[in-house]
């Protein structure tokens, strides 16, 4: 049997997707500890996971299996989305609609709104497509689709 996931991977994995986002000035463990955050509203927005996500330890910080890379994945990216949420999304969208829309423009630097949504929907619809692929790979429609054009 393969060793436990730990939130250490998953946050790691994290740090990659988020690199240039301003969590590099921090301290490890203090980047550990806000992107473990996003642990909780990651595991609700992949509510159809196969592995039960709330079978883990928070004292041992590890999940008490090992996740499928699949699902490793698709959490982690749901924490990136969770993360852009908090920090950057929601956060401009509340300063857009109190500024003005010439103080807006000067902080939001190069229109730094529109590209981190942007990332975020790269991720959402990696995630859309992983999740889809969980749902037709034993269907007859999946196989056309996969095989269309290869008869």
């Amino acid at each position: 049997m393969g060793q436990n996931t730990t939130y250490h991977d998953l946050c790691d994995s994290v740090f990659s997707k988020v690199k240039d986002y301003g969590l590099v000035e921090l301290s490890e463990d203090v980047a550990f500890g806000v992107i473990l955050e996003y642990l909780e509203p990651a595991i609700i927005m992949f509510s159809g996971c196969p592995q039960d996500l709330y079978d883990k330890d928070d004292e041992l910080g590890e999940f008490n299996f090992q996740l499928s890379q699949k699902n490793f994945q698709i959490l982690s990216n749901y924490m990136v989305i969770c993360y852009l949420d908090a920090n950057y999304i929601r956060t401009g969208e509340m300063l857009k609609s109190h500024l003005s829309s010439t103080d807006f423009h000067k902080y939001d630097n190069k229109d730094t709104l529109g590209k981190v949504k942007e990332i975020r929907q790269m991720y959402k619809d990696e995630n859309d497509q992983l999740m889809i692929n969980y749902s037709y790979p034993s269907s007859s429609i999946f196989d056309a689709v996969i095989n269309r054009g290869k008869h």
